[in-house]
């Protein structure tokens, strides 16, 4: 007896490697590797960046209170994001620090998100 297959299923092509499927097998990868990652990186980036988001918030009120003119308040918020940036940028691809390193982008996120929405929030 022979058997031959007559499947109504279409066997799937191999898709071509084109930048949009390389783009899309990155992401995929990271969000795996997101999900994979153990809880204690998880929590420590989710704080960094609420705790971000936090700052972000507040500043304009300290600032307020404790600088009277806007501009110079809004000096020293660029500068300490600028400083940030560059403590960011001085260690290598792939250093000893990198949760540590993960965890003061997600900051910066979060404090640069709040600090656009309550400038959306004051209308300026």
């Amino acid at each position: 007896m022979t058997y031959t297959c007559t499947s109504a299923i279409p066997i799937p092509l191999a898709y071509q490697k084109t930048r949009l499927q390389r783009c899309y097998e990155a992401l995929t990868r990271q969000l795996w590797g997101v999900l994979a990652a153990p809880w204690r990186r998880k929590a420590v980036l989710i704080l960094a960046l609420t705790g971000g988001f936090f700052c972000g918030q507040n500043i304009n009120v300290v600032a307020n209170a404790v600088l009277p003119l806007d501009s110079i308040g809004a000096i020293w918020v660029i500068l300490i994001y600028e400083l940030l940036v560059r403590l960011r940028s001085t260690g290598g691809q792939r250093s000893r620090f990198q949760l540590l390193q993960e965890a003061m982008d997600n900051f910066r996120v979060g404090f640069v998100f709040a600090f656009v929405l309550e400038a959306f929030k004051l209308g300026s």
